[in-house]
């Protein structure tokens, strides 16, 4: 890749501890945003889920009626080997 350094273009970006750091830095973030993405640990957003929609939760115009507090997202029926009626071996 092409990289630019004090108006000069190089073939590459040299070797040097800034570039250590961003390595560090960037495994760091990786590890931080994959458990967030795994685990839920936002504090109240004034939603359960997390999202708003436009118009408010109260009656009103565009609003409609508020469904109040919602519980945690599940996954719906989950399936095991005794549900399945497909006979084995195609």
């Amino acid at each position: 890749m092409v990289y630019v350094q004090n108006g000069r273009v190089l073939d590459e970006r040299p070797f040097s501890l800034r570039r250590i750091a961003d390595f560090f830095w960037g495994i760091v973030l990786f590890v931080i945003y994959f458990f967030k993405t795994l685990f839920r640990f936002d504090t109240g957003s004034g939603t359960s889920d997390g999202y708003s929609r436009p118009g408010g939760r109260g009656n009103g115009p565009g609003g409609g009626p508020g469904r109040g507090p919602r519980g945690p997202r599940t996954l719906g029926r989950v399936t095991t080997i005794q549900d399945c009626s497909m006979p084995g071996g195609g």
